[in-house]
């Protein structure tokens, strides 16, 4: 999380994190798993506190490795 909130934020995007089962903020060291935009400038990041086992190479959504 702490390295993909930064990244949303140069684009104008502001992160809402969230976690199955968890009630408020979650830690900023979990795993990014998922994100869908919201609203205009908005968007909702799935987290985990463990690495995906099979996360999507980086490629096939971050053109360039941006």
């Amino acid at each position: 999380m702490a390295d993909v909130e930064p990244i949303l934020r140069e684009r104008g995007l502001k992160a809402t994190f969230t976690a199955y089962g968890v009630e408020g903020p979650v830690p900023r060291d979990w795993y990014v798993y998922d994100g869908t935009l919201t609203a205009p400038g908005e968007a909702l990041m799935a987290v985990n506190r463990v690495p995906n086992p099979s996360p999507r190479p980086k490629g096939t959504f971050c053109p360039n490795d941006r």
